[in-house]
């Protein structure tokens, strides 16, 4: 039911635009509000009524429904950028519009993977991640308290010697360098 609606809006829409396009030749008001209202409409129909009357959020786990939500978010700004080409398309910065739905939709891709994943390889994926979070912040702390034991003297001969390091690399006085003219 949902997909006939969906043909049936798309082919509405289509046949408006071809019309306008076509018999009227100029775009008004109604053209740039049934285009915007169109495609909106699909994006809500494709992207939020769709999967909840379809059962696909059902077996998501946290971080697939942000992969979603980041999914939804790119085809929102690659829509807009659908309506700014049909709104634009007489102006020579329509094609700006066409630019950033397909980048979106190059963009929307990386995350497509991460949402359709089985639920047995998304709860793998969501364990190697925590434990690579975890190793992160124990490394992190370690490295902290590294520095914080070390006493005074220690951290000012390591700061001596980075200075002198430094000043190694510098030129003597009087030598001649590339920069010199």
């Amino acid at each position: 039911m949902i997909r006939i609606a969906f043909i049936v809006l798309l082919a509405v829409l289509v046949g408006f635009l071809l019309y306008s396009g076509i018999v009227v030749k100029k775009i008004t008001m109604a053209y740039r509000i049934v285009l915007a209202a169109g495609v909106i409409i699909i994006f809500l129909l494709q992207n939020f009524i769709a999967p909840k009357a379809l059962g696909e959020f059902d077996e998501k786990t946290q971080s697939q429904m942000v992969a979603y939500r980041k999914m939804a978010a790119l085809s929102f700004v690659g829509y807009l950028g659908l309506i700014y080409f049909g709104i634009a398309v007489d102006r020579s910065t329509g094609f700006y519009g066409a630019l950033v739905y397909l980048m979106a939709v190059m963009l929307r891709r990386r995350f497509a993977d991460e949402y359709n994943l089985s639920p047995e390889e998304a709860a793998q994926a969501e364990a190697e991640a925590a434990a690579a979070r975890e190793e992160a912040q124990e490394q992190s702390e370690a490295g902290t308290e590294n520095v914080l034991q070390m006493d005074a003297s220690t951290r000012l001969q390591r700061l001596m010697s980075t200075v002198d390091q430094d000043e190694d690399e510098l030129p003597e006085a009087g030598e001649e360098t590339d920069e010199s003219v």
